[in-house]
């Protein structure tokens, strides 16, 4: 945090220069991005910045800005950050659609919707009050009552519908276009037993839930040395000039994983497992390593064994516990939970070749909604050459640049297996071949002999 937005008083600051610009993040609900930009400070910054000279001597505040934009471009005040961030922190706080509109800054209708669907996507939440109408045909079966009873009833009623309709007319009368199952206009959600257990955590959903995966598998060391880097920091600290090295040393603490988040398990497990201070700091000089900043993650880790522990999800608050651990570098089922923890965080690469049969770059697709994005460039994977399609689960995409795809900082290459058996419901649709679809990309079609990798809607 600059100090200028600090309560902190330096003495013998005497010159302020404000460049009048401040970085801030903001997030996209339509891509699903966040994006850091560059954008005109608030009259409110302007004031505080000048504040930072003169506290206990006389001082001067230099705005690089001309006085006609202060009167008449600059804002008072910055948005409200509750406009600016995603909004999954929100869950356990019972009907989240209401809360947000009774805000005296509420968030947009997209925002609220995304927010909704993805908590549903994770699982935390659950619809408890649906409505299937519009068919092409004159079946309609609504259900309001609230009871699991009445939904198995509803549910019995609709499948004894799509019967009749296959039977009169095929397959094709039904239009699943009409069906729709990811409404947000009601405010009827519930916990589900897995969101009861992530509300219990001051984290990030996804974060919560990689934790609770990681002790409930017996692998809970690499998992907390994951967690502690993605909520708190990146350990590596590299200058600029020595980037392509930092590079080959990340790669090097990958194993071979195709993981940035197997590198930071590695990072700390190899910390630890030296003895002396010395060979630490040479350890973390020759891999760019930022010493303090691993010595916070491993008290991070420890502080969210604790957690675990309270919560009674482990015997002993000690990450490095023989139990807790018995798992500990069984790298499928890392990624497994990984991509447990991190769905709908997916992106697929589709392999791309020259008419000489020479690899180009692949493109990288999320969410078909959400458009393509890239792999940055400080990520293990950012050269990989896929010869068939691959997937990857990933934590954080930011658009850093207007006009450029997001970027993925941390990616995990996965099977189909663990995203077939941890990711969200599986649509089928049905024709002459039979479709397989999650989150809008086509994993799959069969007619007869088994499944085939397709491609994405």
């Amino acid at each position: 945090i600059p100090f200028f937005l600090c309560s902190i008083t330096i003495q013998d600051v005497v010159y302020v220069i404000d460049c009048g610009r401040i970085k801030v993040t903001d997030y996209d609900p339509r891509q699903n991005t966040s994006t850091l930009t560059a954008i005109l400070v608030s009259k409110a910054n302007a004031a505080q910045r000048s504040g930072r000279a003169g506290r206990v001597q006389p001082g001067i505040c230099y705005h690089l800005f001309p006085s006609y934009v202060y009167n008449n471009v600059m804002s008072d005040f910055l948005q409200p950050e509750m406009l600016r961030v995603r909004l999954e922190d929100l869950l356990g706080l019972g009907r989240v659609k209401s809360f947000l509109i009774n805000c005296l800054d509420s968030p947009s209708e997209d925002a609220i919707s995304k927010t909704l669907i993805f908590l549903r996507q994770i699982q935390a939440l659950k619809l408890i009050k649906s409505e299937t109408s519009n068919f092409n045909t004159s079946h309609s079966i609504k259900s309001h009552e609230k009871s699991h009873k009445v939904n198995r009833k509803s549910l019995r009623e609709f499948s004894e519908a799509v019967k009749k309709d296959v039977n009169a007319f095929g397959v094709d009368s039904l239009d699943p276009n009409c069906i729709h199952l990811d409404s947000t206009d009601e405010d009827d959600d519930e916990l589900t037993p897995l969101g009861v257990h992530l509300a219990n955590f001051p984290l990030d959903p996804q974060c919560a839930k990689l934790l609770i995966f990681g002790a409930l598998f017996g692998c809970l060391e690499p998992i907390l040395a994951v967690a502690s880097c993605l909520t708190f920091r990146d350990p590596f600290e590299v200058p600029l000039e020595k980037q392509q090295e930092a590079d080959r040393c990340r790669i090097e603490l990958s194993q071979n994983s195709l993981s940035d988040h197997w590198v930071f398990a590695t990072v700390i497990q190899s910390y630890q497992g030296l003895n002396s201070q010395m060979e630490r700091h040479q350890f973390c000089r020759r891999y760019f390593l930022n010493e303090r900043t691993i010595r916070d993650i491993i008290r991070l880790m420890n502080d969210y064994a604790q957690l675990l522990y309270e919560r009674r999800y482990i015997a002993t608050p000690k990450p490095n516990d023989s139990n807790a651990n018995c798992n500990q570098w069984n790298i499928n089922l890392f990624r497994a939970i990984m991509c447990a923890a991190l769905y709908p965080n997916i992106v697929k690469v589709d392999p791309r070749f020259t008419k000489e049969g020479k690899p180009k770059v692949p493109v990288i697709m999320a969410c078909p909604s959400e458009g393509r994005a890239n792999i940055h460039p400080s990520s293990v994977n950012s050269k990989i050459q896929p010869t068939e399609p691959i997937w990857m689960v990933y934590f954080t995409k930011t658009k850093l640049e207007s006009g450029s795809y997001p970027s993925i900082f941390d990616s995990t290459v996965i099977s189909l297996r663990p995203l077939l058996f941890f990711s969200g419901n599986i649509e089928i649709s049905k024709s002459h071949f039979l479709y397989a679809f999650i989150s809008k990309f086509l994993l799959g079609f069969t007619e007869m002999h088994g499944w085939t990798v397709g491609t994405e809607v």
